[in-house]
């Protein structure tokens, strides 16, 4: 377990409190609102918030560990286990959507009739306010950080700001018409819009843990490679591979040089250039790992590596 001292340095520990207590915050005044007006779409909300402190904690905890620096049995750091965190999460949303779902068409079938719909919809816009500022400041914070775990709890915070908006809509339909099966109409269209995000958050953690190319990363690396090459830094290159694991960049590439010069003149010349690489993402902690070869030795290697093929879109 995380030591206080170890969470309260992180740069994750601000953003995750101020989630974990907005979270309280939003659990207790929907159980309020449930609890005045009996309404079947106000409940699923309830039960979707819920579900979010315990996501709470799991990113929390996810978030330390990924924080981790490398040690001797994970030499590349634990920043994956952010992307097993925003897979966990993304099934967790999508089972809530399926719980939202079920629970729209019972309450269509069984029947049920809310009241105070008014003070329900004023306390539901309370939550509305305070997710939609939440949401923001994750996700804004997740994107400068490159942390797809503090993104995808940002995008699961939307949802339910989103939630809550269909849950006004529906007490005020209800409310005007005087039908109680609106308010299930509304939740089912709610339901299958928190099954999307789910879908998205799951597919986004897919691709990580695939190590989908950047495509920003690959365009800047191999603009700043092909300069190289322009200036005469370096003769050619191949075997460039890259990829990125949150706010962690890892770049290998076989620089050529003319045979010719001497070792000290090629170290001086990859330095210049792994620096430029480096200082190309301010943003990130950037890895280089250059190869050094003579031009001669290009016909050691594969042809057909993809060296400046452009990413697929």
């Amino acid at each position: 377990m995380a030591k206080i001292s170890e969470l309260q340095d992180s740069k994750y520990f601000v953003p995750m409190a101020f989630s974990a207590l907005s979270a309280i915050v939003v659990l207790a005044i929907k159980a309020y609102a449930y609890a005045v007006t009996n309404s079947q779409a106000i409940f699923a909300d309830f039960m979707e918030s819920l579900l979010h402190i315990g996501i709470v904690g799991i990113t929390s905890l996810s978030l330390w560990y990924a924080a981790k620096p490398p040690d001797r049995e994970h030499r590349y750091g634990h920043g994956k286990a952010a992307y097993f965190s925003a897979a966990f999460e993304g099934l967790l949303v999508l089972f809530t959507g399926g719980a939202t779902l079920y629970n729209a068409f019972n309450s269509l079938f069984r029947g049920f009739t809310p009241h105070n719909l008014e003070m329900g919809a004023l306390l539901v816009v309370v939550v509305i306010v305070i997710n939609a500022v939440m949401s923001y400041y994750l996700i804004r914070r997740g994107k400068d950080l490159n942390n797809i775990a503090l993104q995808s709890h940002g995008y699961h915070i939307q949802t339910d700001m989103w939630t809550s908006m269909g849950v006004v809509i529906s007490l005020f339909a209800t409310w005007m018409t005087g039908y109680s099966w609106v308010d299930s109409i509304v939740g089912a269209f709610l339901a299958l819009w928190i099954l999307y995000t789910g879908g998205q958050v799951c597919l986004q953690a897919y691709q990580g843990l695939m190590e989908r190319i950047d495509e920003d990363v690959h365009a800047t690396v191999l603009a700043l490679l092909e300069n190289a090459v322009d200036e005469k830094l370096i003769e050619d290159f191949h075997q460039l591979r890259h990829r990125r694991v949150n706010d962690v960049i890892w770049i290998e590439v076989h620089l050529l040089f003319d045979g010719k010069l001497t070792l000290n003149e090629v170290h001086r010349r990859a330095t210049v250039l792994e620096v430029r690489l480096i200082e190309s993402f301010p943003a990130d902690q950037v890895n280089v790992m250059t190869h050094l070869e003579p031009t001669k030795h290009l016909e050691a290697h594969p042809v057909n590596h993809p060296d400046r093929e452009k990413p697929p879109i």
